[in-house]
């Protein structure tokens, strides 16, 4: 059996993550968490891995577009949150949700960390924002906080999975 987050028996099977596992598995004889964890084949991994970028200010929205492809990543962005729900009902190979907090929209940030978790348990969440500090219990668990203006390293930091 693949390690891949979120396949056991009560989940839905996701053929684009089996597939880069597999390619992974075979290619470096490691699994994909290993590999990022140790940092081997990470040019390979990464290259396959889709981030949903949701900013609602264009110019942030382009700056962490451009940071997160150059680091390898395939990206795709949205606006607010009704546009990443969209987008995640759409798709099927998001393996990572960067959202800012503070946005325009049915939902802020906070709200769509919970329905993304509820939703697709396995996507890696990362939130962000400059104003808004969340507090203990605000966001689901495992979701990573990083306050702006963030580094470009420490957001791709971020991506990658905690041992």
């Amino acid at each position: 059996m693949l390690d891949l987050p979120g396949q056991g028996p009560d989940s839905k099977r996701n053929p684009r993550r089996e597939q880069v596992a597999q390619f992974f598995t075979i290619r470096c004889n490691k699994s994909w968490r290993q590999q990022l964890a140790e940092g081997h084949c990470r040019k390979h991994i990464m290259s396959k891995l889709v981030v949903l970028i949701v900013e609602d200010e264009p110019l942030l929205r382009m700056d962490a577009a451009g940071f997160i492809e150059d680091a390898g990543f395939e990206v795709v962005e949205a606006a607010h949150a009704d546009e990443a729900i969209d987008i995640l009902r759409a798709r099927n190979d998001i393996a990572i949700v960067f959202t800012d907090i503070e946005m325009p929209g049915s939902m802020d940030g906070m709200k769509l960390a919970h329905a993304v978790r509820l939703g697709w348990p396995p996507i890696l969440l990362v939130v962000a924002s400059g104003r808004v500090m969340p507090r203990e219990g605000d966001l689901p668990e495992n979701v990573r906080y990083i306050r702006k203006p963030y580094r470009p390293a420490e957001v791709i930091a971020a991506f990658r999975p905690k041992d």
